[in-house]
């Protein structure tokens, strides 16, 4: 059964938001993972910590973000 009137959802996400998930999830959790791995030399330990960490580090950013957004800004000079 067709509905006459359709709808159309249009999502719009902010460029912002994009850089955020790229330098914080992709960037961010690899490096971590690999400094890990070189220093553990262990995988299972190497996977474990990758996972708590990609949960952690976003979280961790978002909270360092507002902090730095509520602090007003000091003149110089």
């Amino acid at each position: 059964m067709l509905r006459p009137n359709r709808e159309i959802i249009i999502v719009v996400v902010p460029a912002f938001i994009i850089r955020e998930f790229i330098a914080v999830d992709l960037v961010g959790s690899t490096a971590l993972y690999y400094g890990v791995k070189l220093m553990l030399k262990k995988l299972l330990y190497t996977d474990a910590i990758a996972m708590i960490s990609s949960i952690l580090l976003p979280i961790l950013y978002k909270k360092i973000a507002r902090r730095l957004a509520a602090r007003p800004l000091s003149p110089l000079g």
